[in-house]
């Protein structure tokens, strides 16, 4: 295995390959150093009691999740590093 590049940016912008999400203009930084920001889907919720248990597995209260699903999300790379240690 080589090296790992260390991430200098403040901010990172997290993307999953998805056809449907096309930037057509310069995303805007709305992310706060406690608040990550991203598209909201209102039909995840993490409260559904088919994913309750799975949020709950790993450590969040499923009352607090937002209903992100797979959207790109942008994080202030302190606590994307507080989520994956």
């Amino acid at each position: 295995r080589g090296e790992v590049p260390q991430i200098v940016e403040d901010y990172v912008l997290i993307t999953e390959t998805e056809t449907d999400h096309v930037f057509l203009r310069p995303l805007p930084n709305r992310a706060t150093p406690q608040r990550p920001v991203c598209y909201p889907f209102g039909y995840m919720k993490a409260e559904a009691p088919e994913l309750r248990p799975i949020v709950s597995r790993y450590g969040f209260d499923p009352s607090v999740v937002d209903p992100c699903g797979p959207s790109p999300v942008l994080i202030h790379l302190p606590l994307l590093r507080r989520l994956t240690p």
